[in-house]
């Protein structure tokens, strides 16, 4: 069991002992167990715990990490750069954190026997110190590919409110808003692949599904933002020029 799965079980046990009471328990009773243990953990206002540093097989979870940094933020961008293809490095580096929810889903495929390597890349529940500082780390590298935007557009049509008016957009939808939202819809494609279309659970073909179904929604999401940038893009403008005269 891994470290994530104890710790939950730790913070459910009072839940876990209480449903042990009954058989034929009732969805009521559920539900109060549910929002009693939400409560709990609103009421600590996080997840993280300090005194759980480093999980067990931590080499290998560090080896995943650095192995998603040197492949997909550091060669992809640069071969990217290299062949001159500006609208898709564009679309790339502010999303890097994105790809790592993504390629995160039930800690990565088995490769030459080791498994789990990228449990801890980019989790929106993590416990752990490692999973909180990668997640982070993944928010700095999408933050610099997203300022990076900023200022190439800023630099190429000289002008700063062109530049700043797409971050308008892209950190609401590629950014803020898509993270949790990708592991809930990946989450219930891999249980009906389970369940309904005969895929064993934690296998490479599960894996390649689910992720390569994840990896189309990004790429939905990244068109849908360019849409939605250049209808708004006219709009945006007046409102920044209206700030601007006010500030001004």
């Amino acid at each position: 069991m891994s470290l994530q799965e104890q710790t939950i079980n730790r913070h459910h046990t009072k839940a876990v002992a209480t449903t042990k009471k009954y058989t034929n328990i009732e969805d009521k009773d559920v539900q109060k167990i549910r929002d009693d243990h939400i409560t709990e953990l609103e009421d600590k206002r996080t997840i993280l715990q300090l005194s759980e540093m480093f999980p067990p097989n931590t080499p290998k979870h560090l080896f995943g990490i650095t192995l998603y940094v040197v492949v997909f933020v550091l060669i992809i961008p640069y071969m990217i750069m290299r062949s001159g293809r500006d609208e898709l490095l564009f679309a790339y580096v502010p999303n890097v954190d994105m790809i790592a929810t993504v390629l995160g889903y039930h800690g990565g495929p088995t490769v030459f026997g080791v498994n789990d390597m990228w449990q801890f890349l980019y989790n929106p529940s993590n416990f752990s110190l490692i999973g909180f500082l990668s997640a982070n780390m993944m928010n700095y590298f999408a933050l610099l590919g997203a300022t990076f935007l900023v200022a190439h557009t800023t630099y190429k049509t000289r002008s700063w409110k062109i530049g700043w008016s797409a971050a308008f957009i892209f950190l609401i939808i590629t950014y803020l808003a898509p993270g949790n939202i990708i592991v809930i819809i990946q989450e219930k494609l891999g249980v009906y692949l389970e369940q309904s279309a005969g895929f064993g659970e934690k296998t490479n073909s599960h894996y390649a599904v689910v992720v390569g179904f994840g990896l189309l929604l990004v790429v939905a999401i990244i068109l849908f933002e360019a849409m939605v940038i250049r209808v708004s893009k006219p709009y945006i403008l007046k409102l920044i020029n209206a700030m601007n005269i006010r500030v001004g």
